[in-house]
């Protein structure tokens, strides 16, 4: 089988929901190129998929999929979507591990600062109980990813980070935002 034909068949797989097709698929795609750094994410991505869709009571899928990622970032580490993948892997994966997601989401800004994905995610680590992110920083980061890329769930984030705040005006006027869109839909390259 050729090297295109087996990546084919695993994105059709992947975007099908058939993740355990797709990850064979990729490990045998490993096998024949050896450790590629964008294979190993995409598997990575795969085996997080399988975790969430089919979870068990050790989380092995999702296990794997970290130190896939890992793997990944050895070969490419200063890729900041690899690090943003890492931090959404630790905020899910059985147990939780805040700590080490903020600090991939904060890596993953070192390499593309207005990374807007990373940014949204470190305003959503506000109130755990491992305290990783301060309310103000949480604004911050939110109107960050706000001013790249504005969605209606940056614009809820943000109302209810001001109303924790106090700030009852700016908290109106973000929920406005998220009900009426009042934004600029342009396309973001970060």
């Amino acid at each position: 089988m050729k090297k295109t034909d087996r990546l084919i068949l695993a994105a059709n797989a992947f975007s099908e929901r058939n993740y355990k097709v797709a990850s064979q698929l990729l490990r045998e795609e490993l096998d024949v190129r050896g450790n590629r750094a964008e294979i190993l994410w995409w598997l990575a991505q795969t085996e997080f998929a399988i975790s969430i869709t089919e979870p068990t009571a050790n989380d092995e899928a999702g296990q794997k999929a970290i130190l896939l990622i890992k793997q990944a970032i050895s070969l490419k580490p200063d890729e900041a979507k690899y690090y943003y993948c890492l931090g959404d892997m630790y905020t899910h994966v059985a147990p939780p591990d805040y700590n080490n997601a903020t600090d991939a989401y904060r890596r993953a800004l070192e390499f593309a600062p207005n990374f807007y994905p990373a940014l949204g995610a470190l305003a959503m680590l506000y109130g755990v109980p491992e305290n990783v992110v301060s309310l103000s920083e949480a604004i911050t980061f939110c109107e960050q990813a706000l001013s790249i890329n504005p969605s209606k769930s940056l614009w809820l984030t943000l109302s209810r980070l001001y109303e924790q705040a106090g700030k009852e005006r700016d908290a109106y006027w973000a929920q406005l935002n998220s009900k009426f869109e009042l934004y600029d839909d342009t396309a973001v390259v970060y």
